[in-house]
């Protein structure tokens, strides 16, 4: 790493860098709040989900005011809720424990609830200008091609590598700005299918240099994700209420709020009805589906209705709701299409 990819890098930063809301933001808390978001899902995406939560919650101490289910609510739709649940815990610690004092140091943000060594690092380079280099995805492909590193991206060697890449470009700038431009560069030009042509680097690059930009980095060999499928059933009562149920707070969407389901490989659809008193009244043309990280769900959809009293502990609540009050119930994407599907909401 020398001082003159990283002014190069830099200068490009500063020229072509997109505007985002949290852009130039030296506050821990909307740091933070940005950083979470920003995992596993993309800028377009988290921008009016970030802005709708700064205007609900401007202070931190008003996230740890908050019920984790407002916090849910407010996170509906963008997935991986645990990243919600992390945050409200967080908030919580730093509030009761910390008295409001957002940390400076990495080891004390290491500390709070949620936070890892990626986010310590990034709120401590981002908000307090502190030499931790931020290694994601991005960054660690602009590295593998700088560098022409061939280990496996998911091996030690390999992250220990670009880390201390990363570390050492920041002697020559402002650690918050050097590592946001190494981030950027990844997102925006050394992407998966690249543009080299437009690349600052493109002088000091070996992957470039030796014609083999595509094969770099050098990633494990993935799975197929399987498909499981299964049934969803909307269930009225005489006042046309809709049957909703709550996750567990353990597993998968801790919890949310669902329509009554079934995947099939746990509980076919004949076991479920019997076991529920479920008579079936009619089924949906079109299927409700929605990718998980390591599987894909496709469910049938049935207008059903309930025999008997509901009862069924493998949800901890449940509750009758007007079609109108869906909305205030943090659910599920794959349940809100499946209300849509059924007309339930516009």
């Amino acid at each position: 790493m020398t001082s003159d990819i990283v002014h190069a890098l830099v200068e490009w930063f500063h020229r072509e860098k997109r505007i985002m809301p949290w852009r130039g933001e030296t506050d821990p808390y909307k740091i933070w709040v940005s950083e979470v978001m920003l995992q596993q899902t993309q800028v377009t995406t988290v921008i009016p989900y970030y802005e709708r939560w700064i205007d609900t919650f401007p202070k931190l101490s008003h996230v740890a005011e908050s019920s984790l289910q407002d916090i849910l609510k407010m996170w509906e739709g963008l997935g991986y809720y645990t990243r919600a649940r992390n945050l409200y815990r967080g908030a919580v610690y730093i509030v009761n424990v910390l008295k409001g004092n957002f940390p400076e140091s990495r080891e004390e943000l290491l500390k709070i609830p949620g936070i890892g060594p990626y986010t310590s690092a990034a709120i401590a380079s981002i908000a307090f200008n502190q030499p931790y280099g931020v290694v994601d995805g991005n960054v660690s492909r602009v590295m593998a091609r700088l560098y022409l590193i061939g280990e496996i991206t998911s091996s030690s060697r390999f992250k220990e590598t670009v880390t201390n890449l990363v570390n050492q470009s920041l002697q020559w700038g402002a650690p918050r700005w050097v590592n946001q431009a190494w981030m950027e560069l990844g997102a925006l030009v050394c992407t998966p299918k690249p543009a080299c042509s437009a690349c600052p680097l493109q002088s000091f690059c070996e992957a470039r240099q030796h014609l083999c930009v595509e094969n770099f980095p050098v990633k494990p060999n993935r799975k197929k994700s399987p498909v499981r499928e299964g049934a969803i059933f909307i269930i009225q009562n005489p006042k046309k209420e809709i049957l909703l149920v709550q996750r567990r707070e353990s597993g998968l969407l801790p919890g949310l709020w669902e329509l009554p389901n079934t995947l099939y490989d746990e509980q076919p659809l004949a076991d479920f009805t019997m076991a529920n008193d479920l008579l079936l009244d009619r089924s949906y043309i079109i299927k409700a589906e929605h990718t998980y990280s390591h599987f894909k769900v496709i469910f049938e959809l049935f207008d059903a209705t309930l025999h008997s009293d509901w009862w069924n502990d493998y949800w901890d609540d449940f509750r009758w709701v007007h079609p109108n009050e869906l909305k205030s119930y943090p659910r599920p994407k794959v349940h809100i299409k499946a209300m849509r599907i059924a007309g339930l909401l516009s």
